[in-house]
């Protein structure tokens, strides 16, 4: 079987702030069907930067679905944002942090061939990025967290700085399991997945809404309906994005 790929992607930022501020980042490549989210810590140093350079980055070299492969591929990265920011004029205080560097976590998923009904996904994942499987409206699997009582405030996140990027190793995790036509994947950043995770297992009918409007690339609508979650404090005001992936 020969894999087609439909993909929606969202994205959006905290309420009070603007695009620019949004340290969540996403990326597709259909050809090779691999995707990938990254959500930027915010009190680091241009996170932004380093969540938006990995996902376009892994995505392109998809291979790196193991630990060590991937670990070279975010080595070779943080070289290379580290140079840059060694070029930018700095106040001091700025400098020490750029030092320190950025942390970002990550999720990437890898869809392959694999019988003439079903297909093979992989998934590398650090911190609480999450990479969701939903068959008939029911959740199948979530990784590496399945419910939002899995995440937390501090959650290990991948450092830009290359000396910190050993540390963990351990914290990186591989997942993978097999797809049939008409699954639906969803990669997501850590706020509306603990929502989405605690709205679907209570059957709360705003997840298969979202889910909806997510499949259409409603920005519009997915906007209104973040909104209303947040304002009401069901949701935490933070960056979100978001991809839908079906197999056709």
């Amino acid at each position: 079987m020969s894999l087609s790929f439909q993909s929606q992607t969202y994205r959006t930022w905290k309420l009070g702030t603007n695009r620019g501020e949004c340290e969540d980042a996403l990326a597709s490549n259909l050809r090779t069907g691999a995707f990938a989210v990254a959500d930027g810590a915010t009190e680091a140093f241009d996170s932004r930067y380093w969540a938006r350079l990995l996902v376009r980055a892994w995505v392109r070299d998809s291979t790196a679905t193991a630990p060590p492969s991937f670990l070279q591929l975010a080595s070779r990265l943080g070289q290379r944002v580290h140079r840059k920011w060694e070029h930018r004029k700095l106040p001091w205080y700025v400098e020490e942090k750029a030092r320190a560097g950025s942390y970002t976590a990550f999720v990437g998923a890898l869809f392959q061939t694999d019988g003439e009904y079903t297909f093979r996904w992989q998934v590398i994942a650090i911190g609480d990025s999450c990479f969701l499987q939903i068959r008939d409206g029911m959740l199948l699997r979530a990784v590496p967290l399945s419910s939002p009582q899995e995440f937390w405030s501090r959650p290990v996140l991948l450092p830009s700085n290359v000396s910190g990027q050993s540390a963990v190793t351990s914290e990186l995790k591989t997942f993978e399991g097999v797809g049939e036509p008409g699954d639906t994947f969803v990669l997501l950043s850590d706020t509306i997945a603990s929502w989405l995770l605690g709205s679907l297992s209570a059957d709360v009918p705003t997840a298969g809404k979202f889910l909806r409007l997510l499949s259409k690339g409603c920005k519009e609508e997915l906007d209104i309906l973040t909104d209303e979650r947040r304002l009401s404090g069901e949701m935490r005001n933070d960056d979100i994005a978001a991809i839908h992936v079906q197999i056709v």
